[in-house]
């Protein structure tokens, strides 16, 4: 929804859009992965960029099983799930 428009980002957050995420961590200075563990967060934007910030307690580790874009597609689904059964519950 976001890529054709129809779901705002957030003002002040970013002019690039996307909210599920999935890379490696870097290290900043030399854009090297740290290590291979692939990670996933959701973000309120920007995720559609080369790279992304996320703060590290909402980073994910990624099931090694799972594919780049398999992972990229659980961080809106399974968090919007686990708050609506939070609500349930």
């Amino acid at each position: 929804m976001q890529a054709n428009g129809k779901y705002p980002i957030p003002a002040g957050v970013t002019t690039i859009g996307g909210l599920d995420c999935v890379g490696y961590v870097v290290d900043p200075k030399t854009l090297e992965p740290i290590n291979d563990q692939l990670v996933m967060s959701l973000l309120s934007g920007g995720a559609y960029a080369q790279y992304a910030t996320s703060p590290k307690d909402l980073l994910i580790a990624a099931p090694k099983s799972l594919k780049v874009q398999e992972a990229a597609s659980i961080p809106e689904v399974w968090l919007t799930a686990y708050q609506l059964l939070k609500m349930v519950l």
